[in-house]
């Protein structure tokens, strides 16, 4: 058990997979620490994502003996190298598995029965693959800046949304952009399931308002969500008016008469 931790540890500090060691440029991890990562990263692939730090595990009961389960130990691993048990429940306590972790970040957790006369399957090992990944992410994701601008000439009728957006949890359709006439909404969708890609090209339709606000929405795939909105309307009337003389005639020498409340005027006087 001892030589495992060990072995677990080293593969660890070689990979570079612990914090506050370092391990000097020529030592190279050996081909079993290799092979250990590959396999972690390769059991990475189904990942659940949850927004909080207090974790739900539901599980059930397959198999027990007559015995019963004295407790579940709960085991976990941040790589697949180093494994250590993280909690333990006496007796045999009723699903699910409530635990709080201390960070952010991706957590293996594999769940052990013991028996009232002491039996559990074997302990996991460096490289073993845990039960389930769980990623942790309570951050919302970051909006650096949008900008929306107004076609012009040929590209008359179209509007281009540009943005920039961060998470390091995004799915492949992460953005969300609407208009409205107010700042508060009802907002309409111009577009949703987009990817991040930073640029949306929009062709305007007949009946949108001269003037509105437009808004980015992004969410990363535990569900944290942020939106920024324009901090004043979009004028998308930039058609300048042209005006033409027809004819000219004569004006009369005599000012028309007008009419107000105190009776007739002419020139603007009583």
């Amino acid at each position: 058990m001892m030589q495992q931790f060990l072995y677990g540890s080293l593969c660890a500090v070689l990979l570079g997979q612990s914090d506050g060691l370092s391990v000097p440029a020529l030592l190279s991890p050996p081909p079993k620490c290799r092979e250990l990562s590959d396999h972690s990263k390769q059991s990475t692939r189904n990942v659940s994502y949850v927004n909080s730090k207090r974790v739900r595990l539901n599980y059930k009961v397959e198999e027990q003996g007559p015995s019963g389960i004295a407790a579940v130990e709960l085991w976990t691993t941040r790589d697949g190298a180093v494994w250590a048990k993280l909690d333990e429940k006496p007796g045999n306590p009723e699903p699910p598995y409530v635990v709080t972790v201390a960070d952010e970040g991706l957590y293996g957790f594999t769940l052990l029965g013991r028996t009232g006369a002491g039996l559990k399957d074997r302990e996991p090992r460096a490289g073993d693959a845990p039960m389930i990944w769980v990623e942790v992410d309570t951050k919302k994701p970051t909006i650096d800046w949008l900008n929306v601008d107004v076609g012009r000439g040929a590209d008359a009728g179209k509007l281009f949304i540009t943005w920039k957006a961060t998470d390091e949890n995004f799915g492949r359709a992460p953005v969300k952009l609407s208009y409205g006439e107010n700042a508060n909404g009802p907002w309409r969708v111009v577009g949703s399931d987009l990817s991040n890609t930073g640029r949306f090209e929009w062709t305007m339709p007949p009946d949108v308002p001269v003037e509105f606000f437009v808004q980015l929405e992004v969410a990363d795939k535990v569900g944290n969500a942020a939106i920024q909105t324009t901090p004043k309307p979009i004028n998308v009337d930039l058609k300048i008016p042209r005006l033409r003389i027809l004819s000219a005639i004569a004006a009369s020498s005599e000012p028309p008469l007008a009419l107000d409340q105190g009776g007739l005027r002419l020139n603007g006087n009583r």
